[in-house]
């Protein structure tokens, strides 16, 4: 039996048939484009990976730049991607538990009486609003780069050899984001996004302004 996509001898695809195999083709395609733009389909020479080496070294010398560092990976593997949208969300979720868990302890002393505490929490509850409204007015501002990616997160093994020792990382989690600046960095998987803030355009500089004037 013939298992070719013809209709007989000589005969050309039905337009319906032609349709379907470029409806497959089509979303073949834009899956495979989706998957490249997180971790998958990344080479080996990627510039993640050279940023990473640098950093690695850096950490071990010390910012010295006689020292000479050799870096040698067993595994460096990209585990997830954040986009910018993700990471504002983020923020957003920490900004917003914090200030529910400061309510409940300032209603508790409003409670008790304690005034100097409910001062301070008042205090703290305001911060995390100026946080949520300065991040409201980022993601305003660039809501067609929402999709674009801030930072790839990777798992990553191996050594780093010195001219007097041999460190060994095991693995370390590491946050590096386009540019090839390494954003976080944990031995701890939970504790990669503690910092990662620091990705999203403009929010360095917003908690900047929030301390200079003191809110």
């Amino acid at each position: 039996m013939c298992f070719t996509c013809r209709t007989g001898p000589d005969k050309p695809l039905p337009v319906r048939m032609k349709k379907k195999w470029f409806l497959v083709g089509l979303i073949a395609a834009l899956v495979v484009a989706s998957v490249s733009g997180g971790c998958s389909f990344r080479k080996e020479t990627d510039p993640d990976r050279d940023a990473a080496e640098r950093w690695i070294a850096q950490q071990v010398s010390g910012g010295d730049a006689g020292e000479k560092v050799h870096v040698e990976f067993e595994k460096f593997r990209c585990i997830d991607s954040t986009t910018l949208g993700l990471e504002i969300a983020r923020r957003r979720e920490l900004q917003e538990t914090k200030a529910s868990k400061e309510s409940s302890f300032r209603d508790d002393y409003r409670r008790r009486g304690l005034r100097a505490n409910v001062v301070r929490k008042d205090s703290s509850i305001a911060h995390c609003k100026a946080v949520l409204a300065g991040l409201d007015s980022i993601a305003l501002s660039r809501k067609d780069q929402a999709d674009s990616i801030v930072f790839r997160e990777y798992e990553v093994v191996g050594t780093a050899t010195t001219t007097s020792s041999v460190k060994r990382f095991d693995p370390i989690f590491i946050c590096i984001a386009p540019d090839g600046t390494v954003v976080s960095s944990s031995g701890n998987l939970p504790d990669i996004h503690k910092a990662t803030g620091k990705a999203i355009p403009g929010y360095i500089e917003l908690l900047d302004d929030l301390k200079r004037r003191g809110i």
